[in-house]
């Protein structure tokens, strides 16, 4: 789907933008489950609301990011490198969370209020982290205009010589 794409934003931003949206809007669903609902409507609020998270927007998201990386450089090497600083970004992030949420959660007295509080505020900042990222990084046109002209050429003749 990301190869099909034409927008302004080229193939992989508008997927990690508008992607991020919905990360967002369920991750707070699932912490926002009403609770004049009966049992088994609440389970089916969190099922929809988890899958959705993370089965369809998530993955739309990380899908576009690493293939953002491909769209930037053909470079084999600053692939690598910029991978490994996604990990280690990645990685430090979820430290951070864990180390801080639960005590976030305690300052704010406790409980599902508390919860969706705290889950409100990591939305919020992943929404404006995930755009500032995603409005800075361009993808480059890695071919040249004498290598299109090479590729349109060569497959001109290669389709002359197949009808012929």
């Amino acid at each position: 789907m990301i190869d099909k794409t034409k927008s302004r934003l080229g193939k992989a931003r508008p997927w990690m933008l508008y992607a991020y949206i919905g990360c967002a809007v369920t991750l707070v669903a699932n912490f926002a489950i009403p609770t004049n609902m009966g049992k088994f409507a609440q389970y089916a609020w969190f099922f929809i609301a988890y899958t959705l998270l993370n089965a369809v927007f998530f993955t739309a998201n990380n899908i576009a990011y690493a293939a953002l990386v491909a769209l930037v450089t053909k470079n084999s090497k600053e692939r690598v490198e910029m991978g490994s600083w996604r990990f280690i970004f990645t990685f430090s992030t979820v430290l951070i969370i864990q180390s801080v949420t639960v005590k976030f959660v305690q300052i704010l007295g406790g409980g599902a209020y508390a919860w969706k509080v705290v889950t409100i505020v990591f939305a919020i900042v992943g929404v404006i982290v995930n755009t500032i990222s995603g409005k800075n990084v361009t993808a480059k046109n890695l071919l040249t205009k004498k290598k299109q002209l090479h590729i349109i050429k060569k497959n001109r003749d290669t389709m002359i010589k197949s009808h012929t």
